[in-house]
């Protein structure tokens, strides 16, 4: 029972450490590179941190395309779905029709009439006690 609290504990803090040993790596790799930059000569200097500046912009346009194309494919996906709904509908419909079986529609307005009936005998009901 004790491996088992230990296991679960371990696995609680696990995302926590490593986000931890992500930042610190992150952190560790951008030292190393200012330092690396450091090294260099200006000319190729500049350079080099024009081309990076360059990659990082095409990394965030490139994860900006993605979220609008996935925002996309979600739009496509909930029309689709709306489509497929409505053409199962009408295809549905009739044989519901044909064998005379109660639609939600009909059941809600019997539920609503069935409250009412019942509001009903249970006001005479108390009229009669009353009198």
């Amino acid at each position: 029972m004790a491996k088992k609290n230990a296991r679960k504990s371990l696995l609680g803090t696990l995302p926590k450490r490593l986000d931890e040993v992500v930042g610190r790596a992150e952190k560790l790799l951008n030292e190393t590179w200012d330092q690396a930059l450091d090294l260099l000569p200006s000319g190729p200097r500049k350079t080099v941190k024009e081309m990076t500046a360059r990659v990082t912009k095409a990394r965030a346009d490139l994860r900006k395309r993605g979220r609008a194309a996935l925002t996309r494919a979600g739009a496509r996906r909930e029309r689709l779905v709306t489509r497929i709904e409505k053409q199962a509908a009408q295809v549905v419909r009739p044989i519901v029709h044909r064998f005379d079986v109660a639609t939600r529609s009909d059941l809600d307005a019997l539920r609503k009439r069935l409250t009412q009936l019942e509001r009903r005998v249970e006001h005479h009901g108390k009229e009669r006690v009353a009198a």
